[in-house]
C-alpha cells in the first residue's frame, strides 16, 4: 500500500513520491472526472460530494478541469461552475434480451458505462489524467482510450449488501464483477482510507494491485459554524443513509443506556431510507425501539447540504456507529464543525478520530462502549469543546481542500510522467 505526499504532521505516513507536494512540478493538466453522481444534481451520496470538491480543488491550482456525469433521467447540458466544466448526460435504457432475467444491478452498471463510453468520445478531448469512481463502473469499457487512467474506490455495494445482512445474489454478483474489472483495468487505483484497502484486498478484489491511500477533501470554513460545543444541548446527532450498515439500532440502544445519567438526552437522525431490509422498515424498527427505551429521537428525513451546517452546530457530538463505512464525508464535516465523533473500528475515518480522542473509537455492534464513549462528552462540554477543536485543528492542516488537491495535483504528476502500462483485467 502506498501513500499520498505527507505534509509535515500528516496522517498518512509513507516514503514521499517523486513529485513534490509544494511548487509547481509540471505545467497545468487536463483532468476529467467521472461520475455517476454529483453534488447538487442528483441523488448525492458521498461520491457526490466528493468529485464536486475535488474537482474545485483541482481548478483553484489552476488546471483544466471537466467533470462528466452520466446518470438516469438528467437533463444533456453543459454548465461552469468555480471554474469547473460541467457536462451531465442521461443513461438511456438498455435494452435487455427477454431469455434473461431482469437483472437491475447489472443492467444499470453496463448501461452506465456504455454511456460514459459514448459521451467520452462526443467530448473530443485529450486528457492527461480520467479519475473515475469505482461505482457504477464508469470507466468499464475506458481503459484502452484513456492514457492514465485512475480509479477511487470508494465502497462498492456489494460490501454495503453484505454489512446489511441482504443476500448478495446473482445479480449483484455480476454487478460486482463489473466494478472489479474496471478497477483491475486501472493504471493507478486509489482509496481513501487504509480500512477500506484492507477490506477490499481481503475479500480478494485487488489481485496484489498497489493502492495509493488519498484522503478525501473538506471544505473545513464552509462547516465552522457559531457555537462551539460547549455551547450545546446534550444533542447526539447522526447523518446518513438509514439501512443496518449504519448501525443506528446500536445508537438507539446506547442512548437509552444513557438516560439515567442524561435524562434530557435528545437523538437526532438525519437521513433517507435506503429501502433495504428484509422485514420492516428499518426507520420504523429504530421508532420502534426508541419508543421502548424512552428515548427522544428525532427523524429529521434527508436534508439539503445546506441545511446540515444547523444540525451540526445543534450537536454536543457526532456519532458513526457504522458496521461498516470507509472515510465519511459526514464524520469529516463534522470535525470540521468542530464536533466531537464518535466512531466504530469499521470504518475509515477511525484512523482520524484515534487521533483525536481514541476512547471515542469503539468496536462495531457494542452499545455499552458506544454509550460509554458518547456519555463522556454529554457528562463534560468542556471536554466536548476540547476535543471538537482539536479535530477541527486537524482537518483544517491535512484534509483541507487546498492541502488535498496539492497532494492528488502530486500523483497527477507522477502518473503523467510514467509510460503507459495498458491493463485489460
Amino acid at each position: 500500500m502506498r501513500l499520498l505526499p505527507p505534509l509535515e504532521g500528516s496522517w498518512v505516513r509513507a516514503p514521499m513520491l517523486n513529485c513534490p507536494v509544494k511548487g509547481r512540478a509540471t505545467e497545468n493538466m487536463k483532468i476529467l472526472y467521472l461520475s455517476p453522481e454529483y453534488a447538487g444534481e442528483t441523488v448525492t451520496g458521498g461520491l457526490g460530494t466528493y468529485t464536486a470538491n475535488i474537482s474545485r480543488g483541482m481548478a483553484l491550482l489552476g488546471h483544466d478541469v471537466h467533470v462528466l456525469v452520466c446518470a438516469p433521467r438528467l437533463t444533456r447540458r453543459d454548465s461552469r461552475d468555480d471554474g469547473v466544466e460541467l457536462h451531465f448526460r442521461p443513461v438511456p435504457m438498455l435494452p435487455w434480451p427477454r431469455p434473461l432475467p431482469n437483472f437491475w444491478a447489472t443492467r444499470s452498471r453496463l448501461a452506465t458505462a456504455l454511456a460514459f463510453l459514448r459521451e467520452y468520445r462526443k467530448l473530443g478531448m485529450n486528457f492527461d489524467v480520467v479519475q473515475a469512481s469505482e461505482y457504477m463502473a464508469p470507466a468499464l469499457f475506458l481503459a484502452r482510450s484513456v492514457p492514465s487512467l485512475i480509479v477511487r474506490v470508494s465502497a462498492p455495494a456489494s460490501l454495503i449488501l453484505e454489512c446489511d445482512g441482504l443476500p448478495l445474489g446473482t445479480d449483484n454478483a455480476w454487478a460486482a464483477q463489473l466494478e472489479r474489472r474496471a478497477i483491475r483495468q486501472a493504471r493507478t487505483i486509489v482509496s481513501p482510507s487504509r480500512f477500506m484497502e484492507r477490506s477490499l484486498r481481503d475479500r480478494g478484489w485487488l489481485d496484489g494491485r498497489t493502492v495509493t491511500i488519498a484522503p478525501s477533501p473538506v471544505d473545513v470554513d464552509a462547516w465552522s459554524g457559531p457555537l462551539r460545543a460547549a455551547e450545546t444541548a446534550p444533542t447526539v446527532l447522526a447523518v446518513g443513509r438509514m439501512d443496518q450498515a449504519k448501525g443506528l439500532d446500536v445508537l438507539v440502544e446506547a442512548a437509552g443506556m444513557l438516560l439515567p445519567v442524561v435524562p434530557d438526552l435528545q437523538l437526532v437522525l438525519v437521513g433517507r431510507s435506503s429501502g433495504r431490509n428484509t422485514g420492516p422498515a428499518y426507520e420504523d424498527l429504530l421508532a420502534e425501539k426508541a419508543k421502548m427505551l424512552g428515548v427522544s429521537c428525532t427523524f429529521a428525513g434527508e436534508r439539503r447540504r445546506s441545511e446540515l451546517l444547523h444540525y451540526y452546530t445543534e450537536a454536543r457530538v457526532v456519532v458513526m456507529a457504522n458496521r461498516f463505512d470507509n472515510m465519511s464525508n459526514v464524520g469529516l464535516e463534522a470535525l470540521a464543525a468542530g464536533r466531537p465523533l464518535v466512531c466504530t473500528t469499521s470504518s475509515g475515518i477511525s484512523e482520524l478520530v484515534e487521533r483525536t480522542d481514541p476512547a471515542a473509537v469503539v468496536p462495531a455492534d457494542d452499545a455499552q462502549q458506544l454509550a460509554d464513549a458518547i456519555g463522556r462528552y454529554l457528562a463534560s462540554p468542556s471536554l466536548a469543546a476540547q476535543m471538537g477543536q482539536r479535530g477541527q485543528e486537524l482537518v483544517r492542516a491535512e484534509l483541507s481542500l487546498s492541502v488535498t488537491s496539492r497532494k492528488m495535483e502530486a500523483l497527477y504528476n507522477e502518473i503523467v510522467a510514467k509510460p503507459k502500462e495498458v491493463r485489460t483485467g
